[in-house]
């Protein structure tokens, strides 16, 4: 595209501004002030020339600086994962460069700054909180000037720290269920957490999401006295873990014929009935 501010008419309104390039021109009208040339070759340097014309005839022409076209980069597409230290790793695919070459990336992120990178990923540390990073392309046609293409942007939540957890219960249930039930205070510190729970070393709950308040269960258990049991808690920043020895507090578990037996025996044994004397 070619931009123009208006010519002296000298006394004569102008009717016509002729535009060329080496290879071509055209003519708009007199009231313009812009115009598209088309059919450029990529990298190729042109300078581009305007004149005005009046009913005088067509004055001298301007210039403007040589230029290149091209088009600019596609956005890349962006992939972040976490670790700990406050970690950012970044990666990207390469994106349409229409034919050019490729310069380098810019890659930013929130709180770190912007960096030159010649390959397709890098990494952040010392970061924490929403954390976006941006990807852009820099390229070149020849010797042309550089463009720089599309953003590709991707957010993520980076940890504030390792995660903890803490055993605040532990619960025995008999027969039928031969359960054993840790109940744990979970702390991604911002991060999604997964805990897992083992008694006796080798009975083991399913890994399951965790956050809060939080219920294992480990299946098919069976056990006499005091009983080790382990959690550990998850996230990308690493792990926690939390230990707890002793004797669960036991739920007994009654079926119906055995509630009706206790029914009963207290019946039978309760207290007597006073009764009244006449």
């Amino acid at each position: 595209k070619v931009s123009w501010s208006g010519a002296a008419d000298n006394g004569a309104r102008i009717t016509a501004y002729h535009v060329s390039w080496p290879g071509g021109s055209t003519t708009v009208s007199g009231t313009a002030r812009r115009a598209t040339v088309s059919g450029l070759d990529n990298g190729k340097s042109y300078v581009v020339t305007v004149a005005a014309e009046n009913s005088a005839g067509r004055g001298p022409g301007a210039s403007a600086k040589a230029a290149a076209p091209g088009q600019a980069a596609g956005a890349p597409s962006v992939t972040l994962t976490t670790g700990s230290g406050g970690k950012v790793s970044a990666s990207w695919s390469a994106p349409d460069l229409h034919g050019a070459d490729l310069v380098h990336y810019l890659v930013s992120a929130t709180g770190a700054g912007e960096r030159q990178v010649s390959g397709t990923s890098t990494a952040f540390t010392g970061l924490s909180g929403s954390v976006t990073v941006t990807v852009r392309a820099v390229t070149r046609y020849g010797s042309g000037a550089a463009l720089t293409g599309s953003p590709g942007r991707k957010t993520v939540s980076v940890p504030a720290g390792p995660p903890t957890v803490k055993i605040t219960h532990v619960q025995g249930k008999g027969a039928p269920d031969q359960q054993i039930i840790v109940t744990v205070t979970a702390n991604g510190n911002g991060a999604a957490a997964k805990c897992k729970a083992t008694a006796l070393g080798s009975a083991s709950s399913p890994t399951v999401p965790c956050s809060g308040t939080t219920n294992l269960t480990i299946s098919n258990v069976y056990w006499v006295g005091a009983i080790p049991v382990d959690v550990t808690i998850t996230t990308s920043a690493g792990t926690g873990s939390d230990h707890f020895n002793g004797t669960p507090a036991f739920v007994f578990v009654l079926g119906p014929l055995a509630l009706l037996g206790t029914r009963r025996l207290l019946k039978k044994t309760g207290k007597p009935e006073a009764k009244k004397e006449t």
